[in-house]
């Protein structure tokens, strides 16, 4: 997964690259088998970058971890927002660089 994300990445809750990452380390260390759903996504793209967008919900084991993520992922009235850039003329070579919602709420220092 770290290959997706760009070296700039930055996001709406404060995450940066490696906090990131280190985030993403932990919530799947306790959820497995982890299912990730989209409804409507659209994605606009111009000049080396893309916009998509689309409402994500999440699925999976029933452990507490999980039961947590998709109470707060499942009822977001918004849809998530992935802005990528493109790195090369190779069609599979896009970085992630931002991640938003403005429903989701991550309280500060939650790690």
């Amino acid at each position: 997964m770290a290959n997706f994300i760009g070296n700039d990445y930055t996001d709406q809750w404060g995450d940066d690259r490696p906090l990131l990452l280190e985030r993403l380390r932990e919530v799947f260390r306790y959820a497995r088998s982890v299912q990730i759903s989209v409804l409507d996504p659209n994605a606009n793209v111009k000049s080396g970058r893309a916009v998509w967008r689309a409402k994500i919900t999440i699925g999976g084991d029933s452990g507490e971890v999980m039961a947590l993520i998709k109470e707060r992922v499942n009822s977001l009235p918004a849809p998530f927002e992935l802005e990528w850039r493109r790195v090369s003329g190779r069609p599979w070579d896009w970085k992630l660089l931002r991640v938003s919602n403005p429903s989701l709420e991550i309280p500060a220092g939650f790690e």
